[in-house]
C-alpha cells in the first residue's frame, strides 16, 4: 500500500520538514503520488479507495455502537424523571 511508503518517505526526509513534506503530498493528484512512490496509479487509486471505505465503516461501527447506546442511555434517563414527574404530579393531587 502506498501509505506505508508514504511513511517511509517522511521518515527519510528530516523530522523539521516532515509535516510540510505530508501536506505537500496530501496535495498531490492520484497520478503524482504514484510518480512520486513509483507505484501504479490504479494502486494508488484502489488504496484510496480502500481507505475510505474503512473510514465509512469506523463511522458505522462508531454510531451504530457509541452514538446510539448513548441515546438510548439518555432517553432512558428522561422516561425515568417523566416518570418521577408523574408521580410527584399525582401525589400532590390527592
Amino acid at each position: 500500500m502506498y501509505w506505508f511508503r508514504m511513511n517511509e518517505y517522511m521518515n527519510n526526509t528530516h523530522s523539521n520538514c516532515g509535516s510540510v513534506h505530508l501536506a505537500n503530498i496530501i496535495m498531490l493528484t492520484h497520478g503524482e503520488i504514484a510518480h512520486e512512490l513509483q507505484v501504479s496509479r490504479t494502486s494508488i487509486t484502489s488504496d484510496i479507495q480502500y481507505l475510505r471505505n474503512q473510514a465509512k465503516e469506523s463511522i458505522k461501527e462508531y454510531v451504530q455502537s457509541t452514538y446510539l447506546s448513548s441515546t438510548r442511555y439518555v432517553f432512558s434517563a428522561l422516561d425515568t424523571i417523566l416518570k418521577h414527574a408523574l408521580e410527584i404530579l399525582q401525589d400532590s393531587d390527592g
